[in-house]
């Protein structure tokens, strides 16, 4: 078969991260697509018995991420042994971030590092140079403690990615942040200070008044420069869990997230309650009432509308799945967010290029020469907003 300058067979039509290749030797039966970049993933899960592997739930990761076509991540915030493991089991896998979530509040996981003083802040962030880590995670709802973690991972040439639950957008946008972890952090300006509130979710805790104000936000985080990661799916997921039953591959969450059970009993015919009453128990995610349904489902739209003009206004989108999650499988569901980012956008090829060519380029990350490159194909007729679910891992050897 004849192969172009890029060893690629000339019948497959290329995708390069950023276009398709206007080279006209080929036939369009079939489309190359470079692997995928995944913003923001967890690199372990957990496990309810002492006698379940250690590594187990990152095992399982790792292979979900390259079965799907995934190949390059950011941790999301996890753990440096986790990171190790990776690099032994799957080293065709690229983790660029990594390490444990600082923060100056109480953890809200075993990968959270807390941080009294300026002196462990500093300590912290010199043990990460020395682990190669660029992008450092803070959670907290303090802005001095970002403006303190931003000043300091500055000097030594990293970048801040901010997690907060009630820091209002003014306080973000002149903490010195560089990434925002979650597209809705954009409208944090509208978030509810009330801790009496009766809001059960994130998207029910937005107190957006209508699309104009949505939009606005997300101009005025562009312009300030900060890129965002999505996890619209997730988040989605996590207020909407019946939403989640639709997702494909659960099985493969078994090993990573237990409770995953609770959602293939809800699938049974008459376990929907008992499993419903579960999933409730054991991990606090719950179907909202009408009212809180009503209020999710208009702030979605919203949501998606800030999404929209944040990137027309120039802003740095970065698809990130947040897996692994309540429906939401390493691998597939950062595809499941590029679809959805397509759609959003009116376009594959935007939405594309934000996960490949884009996330590259902003994460500094050198794609692989031609001969050793693995890339994704899908047949042309599948060409659409939803060409990203059937892209399918293939190698270009």
């Amino acid at each position: 078969m004849m192969r172009g300058p890029s060893g690629l067979p000339l019948a497959v039509r290329q995708f390069d991260g950023f276009r398709w290749a206007s080279d006209a030797n080929h036939d369009d039966d079939r489309l190359s697509v470079p692997t995928l970049v995944d913003s923001g993933v967890g690199l372990i899960g957990y496990r309810e018995s002492l006698r379940t592997s250690v590594t187990a739930s990152t095992d399982a990761i790792a292979r979900l991420l390259l079965q799907h076509g995934v190949d390059t991540v950011v941790d999301a915030g996890s753990s440096h042994e986790s990171r190790y493991r990776m690099a032994v089991i799957a080293p065709e896998l690229q983790v660029i971030a990594g390490g444990p979530v600082l923060t100056d509040g109480d953890p809200g996981s075993e990968s959270d590092r807390s941080i009294r003083d300026e002196e462990t802040l500093c300590r912290s962030l010199d043990a990460f140079e020395v682990e190669g880590i660029s992008i450092v995670s803070v959670r907290t709802d303090d802005a001095d403690f970002v403006r303190s973690c931003a000043a300091h991972a500055h000097e030594r040439g990293q970048r801040i990615s901010l997690r907060s639950s009630h820091l209002p957008l003014e306080e973000i946008l002149s903490a010195g942040v560089d990434v925002l972890a979650g597209a809705h952090k954009m409208l944090s300006t509208f978030r509810r200070a009330s801790l009496g509130s009766t809001a059960s979710s994130p998207l029910e805790m937005l107190e957006v008044t209508g699309e104009r104000e949505a939009r606005d936000a997300a101009r005025r985080v562009a312009e300030a420069g900060i890129a965002v990661t999505t996890g619209l799916l997730s988040l989605r997921r996590s207020c909407l869990p019946k939403e989640a039953l639709g997702a494909p591959y659960l099985e493969d969450l078994l090993p990573i997230f237990p409770h995953a059970r609770h959602l293939l009993e809800m699938k049974r015919a008459g376990g929907y309650i008992a499993g419903r009453r579960r999933l409730a128990t054991n991990t606090g995610i719950k179907e909202p009432s009408p009212t809180g349904r009503r209020t999710i489902l208009n702030n979605w739209q919203y949501l998606l509308s800030a999404v929209d003009v944040f990137r027309d206004v120039g802003g740095t989108v970065l698809p990130a799945s947040f897996a692994p999650g309540l429906g939401v499988v390493p691998g597939y569901s950062l595809k499941e967010e590029v679809t959805l980012l397509a759609h959003v956008f009116g376009s594959i090829d935007v939405a594309l290029q934000q996960a490949t060519g884009g996330a590259r380029d902003f994460f500094r990350v050198e794609p692989d020469t031609p001969q050793r490159a693995r890339r994704l194909e899908a047949r042309g007729t599948d060409y659409g907003l939803d060409l990203a679910l059937s892209l399918t891992a293939v190698s270009s050897t």
